[in-house]
């Protein structure tokens, strides 16, 4: 494969994973900062928890998401490095 597209694929999908990663944890600090969760007058532990179902499975998907999105962009970083460090092995050997 040529030396340069390779190593520029590195970088691209190093750039993406970053990218992801901040996104990720850009929109993990919003919902963090929006969250209201209230309890309400309730005294029994079952009924807030029955009141707060919903709220709760909003975070649940919404952190699911931010989960899937976060690993994508740990793979790309983990697997784009060696790529260029590879190419940049390769350039200094030839």
């Amino acid at each position: 494969m040529n030396l340069k597209l390779s190593q520029g694929m590195g970088v691209t999908l190093l750039v993406i994973g970053v990218i992801l990663v901040l996104i990720v944890f850009a929109k993990a600090y919003q919902e963090y900062n929006n969250v209201n969760v209230s309890i309400g007058n309730s005294s029994d532990v079952m009924q807030a928890i029955t009141s707060s179902s919903g709220l709760l499975i909003q975070l649940l998907f919404k952190l699911a998401y931010l989960g899937l999105a976060l690993a994508a962009g740990s793979v790309l970083i983990k697997y784009s490095i060696p790529i260029i460090k590879e190419e940049k092995r390769e350039e200094s050997k030839g």
